[in-house]
């Protein structure tokens, strides 16, 4: 560690230096190592990993995959599409002198 990284960490107190120099009061403990067995469907999940991996290495694509030519189809659009596709230019081109003026009437209810 650099000088400056060192100053940025937190800083101990003396007391606190001072019992952890002399290990007054510390205790010898046994440490656990716990051991944690898979359980079945974890060895169920790995083996069918391990069982697309080795079909996915074997794969033989000369003897399993043949040739095939691609077909384009034309689709035409339906008379729902052409008047969707249509309605914008007549909004736009729509004659409004042919139009009249009405006052609207506001009714409560």
């Amino acid at each position: 560690m650099t000088e400056t990284d060192s100053q940025k960490l937190p800083k101990m107190s003396e007391a606190m230096q001072t019992e952890v120099a002399q290990r007054a009061g510390l205790k010898h403990v046994e440490t656990l190592e716990k051991n944690v067995l898979p359980t079945k469907q974890d060895l169920q999940e790995e083996r069918n990993r391990e069982d697309l991996k080795k079909g996915i290495e074997d794969f033989d694509k000369n003897s399993s995959l043949r040739h095939v030519e691609a077909e384009e189809k034309i689709v035409l659009p339906t008379t729902q599409d052409i008047i969707s596709e249509k309605t914008p230019k007549m909004a736009a081109e729509f004659d409004k002198t042919g139009l009249k003026h009405v006052e609207p009437i506001v009714k409560t209810g």
